[in-house]
């Protein structure tokens, strides 16, 4: 049965009040539009058997609301809260009334996913969208993985916000209204009931593995977009990977994506989370052939055309042929150039010198006209 929603607060700003909404002073008249906005959504979210709460501008719930992820909130108790909180933000229980929501913290991770899940009730957030969906059946709150994509499902227990809120000076948005919702996929459910789903690439996305475009010469790039990353080595190989590419010319646009979509087709994908903080590490200018053999044991530089171009650019005869420079400087300038080795107290212990002498004899060399 459809609650009865009363009259007053709730309702159009001209009519709640007594006297002309006119001869409101200009804040007044803000806060009483802003109010009615919000409290539309309110009469909305009540009439579509949805539950919600106040939060604060943090996103932190103003009352103790446990007692709301198993009912609605009355009418009164709506009232109350419109007026012992002139201006909170709408958080919309998950779980309660069929009500479930895909917390997508990236619009990148929104792209990635399937055409036929975006047409859902859909919001805008500061940083990404909640696609929200109904189900008649119960499910809590877990982080699933569409096609290879990390994605935080809220269930019962957890709440999303929505619009008419405002967070950060952002208000959420609106992009597809409640009256598109849809029923939860399929795919989503079987997910959730712990069904194993095939991650693996179906044979049209194996050929397009196949063709990884990118700029550089570096074996290694393609040796690890090749390769299925194992758990405990997924990290470090996608933090290479992203590194590499950029060393090697591509934008860090270009980069950013193609490291998404490198772990996209993972059989056990990071994580969105852990991808998220790993692309936001700052890169590593100095990382070299050393240090990617030494992290990936299984990289291989042998028929490396960068390995070669390397060895072309410098010029060992002139430096054999240079009698002031001795054969720890030559083993020096090929540790520094070719094995592009960066960890001054390792490359003085393969030479058993002092530290310093490593820097000295760098100084000596770039004297004698050499680049390192």
């Amino acid at each position: 049965m459809e609650k009865n929603l009363g009259s007053g607060y709730l309702v159009e700003p001209s009519t709640s009040i007594s006297g002309s909404f006119d001869e409101l002073r200009l804040d007044e008249k803000e806060y009483m539009e802003k109010a009615y906005k919000r409290n539309k959504y309110l009469i909305e979210y009540l009439r579509n058997g949805f539950s919600f709460i106040p939060l604060d501008m943090e996103k932190k719930p103003l009352i103790s609301w446990k007692e709301y992820q198993e009912r609605q909130p009355e009418p009164e108790e709506v009232y109350k809260w419109c007026f012992d909180y002139s201006d909170f933000n709408i958080g919309l229980i998950t779980g309660f009334g069929g009500f479930y929501s895909l917390d997508l913290d990236t619009k990148e991770t929104f792209n990635l996913l399937p055409a036929e899940l975006k047409s859902s009730m859909l919001t805008e957030t500061r940083r990404g969208f909640h696609l929200n969906f109904l189900s008649s059946k119960h499910y809590s709150s877990k982080t699933i993985s569409i096609n290879g994509v990390p994605v935080e499902f809220k269930g019962a227990g957890s709440y999303v916000v929505e619009p008419h809120s405002v967070i950060n000076d952002f208000e959420y948005k609106t992009i597809n209204p409640l009256s598109e919702i849809k029923s939860l996929p399929a795919l989503i459910e079987d997910l959730l009931q712990g069904k194993k789903i095939n991650n693996k690439l179906k044979n049209n996305e194996v050929k397009e593995t196949k063709r990884w475009t990118y700029v550089g010469k570096s074996r290694c790039i393609k040796q690890i977009l090749d390769r299925e990353l194992e758990e405990g080595g997924r990290q470090n190989a996608l933090f290479i990977l992203r590194n590499l590419l950029l060393r090697n010319g591509n934008s860090e646009k270009y980069s950013y994506n193609l490291v998404i979509r490198k772990n996209r087709y993972l059989a056990n994908p990071l994580q969105e989370k852990e991808l998220l903080n790993l692309l936001k590490e700052k890169p590593y200018g100095k990382l070299g052939c050393d240090y990617v053999r030494t992290k990936l044991p299984y990289i291989s530089c042998e028929g490396c055309e960068h390995y070669k171009e390397v060895l072309k650019r410098i010029d060992f005869k002139k430096a054999l042929d240079d009698p002031s420079l001795t054969r720890e400087d030559l083993k020096l300038i090929y540790e520094l150039d070719v094995e592009e080795k960066t960890n001054r107290t390792q490359i003085a212990k393969e030479l058993k010198i002092p530290r310093r002498g490593v820097y000295q004899r760098i100084d000596k060399i770039k004297k004698r006209g050499y680049n390192l």
